[in-house]
């Protein structure tokens, strides 16, 4: 089923081959071209030979996980919109892999349709951030992170309430008091 959404190049990464054949398979339905790679350094040496549009990495694979592979191809290539997939999400928090600079996070088992709606959201970002920094907005290196400034603020007004109260734990009551030492 081809529709009428522009044609990507993609690198599925992950050690199992049933899976890499399954995202290659959905992708190549809807038009993308896609290549694969068993592990991160498969994965590093075909980036290094040709051109991707964008990464489908897992988290657990033998040699290299999907979290050091996507530091590393962020590091080379840092516009590269990556998706990271795991099973295992007690073993990856997303905020780890969100943090080392993915830009979508998909839990396995997930439908064909969950993936095509969360590959056409990565891309059409991708798309968004590619015009912004055309026009001259904002720089490669700039983050467009809508959660990076709410996480900046909220940092700001923790240590600014660290700051100014005492906390008290009463093990008994099982409660969180604190006081504060600003005057009234």
């Amino acid at each position: 089923m081809v529709e009428n959404f522009p044609i990507y190049k993609v690198l599925v990464v992950d050690d199992d081959e049933m899976i890499r054949r399954l995202l290659m398979t959905i992708l190549s339905k809807h038009g993308q071209h896609c290549e694969e790679a068993k592990d991160g350094f498969e994965a590093s040496d075909k980036m290094k030979k040709s051109h991707f549009d964008a990464v489908i990495t897992d988290i657990e694979m033998p040699k290299m996980n999907g979290v050091v592979l996507t530091k590393m191809l962020l590091d080379e290539y840092p516009d590269l919109p990556i998706m990271v997939m795991t099973g295992f999400t007690r073993n990856h928090k997303i905020g780890t892999v969100i943090a080392a600079g993915a830009r979508d996070f998909i839990k396995k088992p997930f439908s064909p349709a969950e993936l095509i709606m969360r590959f056409k959201i990565m891309m059409r970002d991708q798309k968004i951030r590619s015009k912004t920094r055309a026009k001259g907005v904002m720089e490669p290196s700039d983050s467009i992170d809508p959660f990076q400034e709410k996480i900046s603020k909220l940092k700001m007004q923790i240590n600014s309430f660290q700051n100014k109260s005492n906390f008290s734990y009463d093990s008994m009551d099982n409660k969180l008091s604190f006081t504060s030492s600003e005057s009234p």
